[in-house]
Parts: structure tokens; C-alpha cells; sequence
């Protein structure tokens, strides 16, 4: 047996089990993920508008209105589905919200995958007033 031999195997196994468990990466940390910001409009009563396309690795997300007009004070739904990739989003049971300007709408753990998210008139589920007037909104999405 040759001693250097042993050592080179050694440093090559470790160096092997490091790019292994790299690749296989459990829950992101919430610091480092991604920011995306959606546009969209969204009318009283309609239904989910503009599907909100994004790919996220396993880990946290949260979403929140960050600019609505033009009354700031409006509640609207939010959900989140999996992406098709026909234009659909499938809500996913559990994962629904509201959310007003600056406040966080929905948040949880995801799995890596395809996603989809939207905004809409709650009064259309919740029985509840519906908006007056369309409003103009941006949806901050964090995600890993």
C-alpha cells in the first residue's frame, strides 16, 4: 500500500461526496431567494385574472400587493396554482389569501416545480361588496 495512493483516494472520495450533497440540496433559506414582480389589472367580479407565471425551487415563498390603484385601500384575493404550461393555473387547495398594499397575501412552502399565481375581486367568492373600479396592481413574489 502506498500512503500518497491512500490520500489521493481520500481527498477524491470527499471532494465527490461534496458535489453529491451540492447537487441534492434540501429547503432554500429564505434570504436567498428571488424577487419577481408582476403587473396586472384585475375588474369587480371578474375572476382570476392574469396568470403570474414563475419556477421555484423547494423552499419559502411569500406574496404581497406592493402598488394598487386607484384605491389603496382595496382587499384583493390572491392564489397560488401549478403552471400547465397551457395558460391555466390550477389552484392548489389551501394555498389562497388577501392581501391589501404592503401586506403579505399568501406565504408557505413549495417543492421544486412550475407555479402559477393570482389576482382577483374577492366579492366573486366571498360574497362580499365588489370593487368599484378596476384596479391596477404589482404583486411581489418571493421565492426560492
Amino acid at each position: 500500500m502506498n500512503p500518497m495512493q491512500d490520500f489521493v483516494r481520500i481527498v477524491g472520495a470527499v471532494c465527490v461526496a461534496g458535489l453529491l450533497a451540492s447537487a441534492c440540496s434540501g429547503i432554500s433559506d429564505p434570504s436567498n431567494n428571488t424577487t419577481e414582480d408582476f403587473p396586472g389589472t384585475v375588474g369587480p367580479l371578474a375572476g382570476p385574472g392574469r396568470v403570474h407565471v414563475f419556477e421555484s425551487k423547494q423552499g419559502e415563498y411569500t406574496a404581497k400587493i406592493i402598488a394598487l390603484s386607484p384605491t389603496a385601500t382595496t382587499v384583493l384575493a390572491v392564489f397560488l396554482g401549478q403552471d400547465a404550461g397551457d395558460g391555466n393555473c390550477t389552484r392548489i387547495i389551501g394555498q389562497a389569501g388577501l392581501a391589501t398594499l404592503n401586506s403579505t397575501g399568501l406565504s408557505g412552502t413549495i417543492q421544486k416545480g412550475h407555479y402559477c399565481i393570482q389576482v382577483y375581486d374577492p366579492a366573486s367568492e366571498l360574497g362580499s361588496a365588489p370593487l368599484t373600479a378596476d384596479q391596477t396592481y404589482t404583486l411581489r413574489v418571493s421565492h426560492p
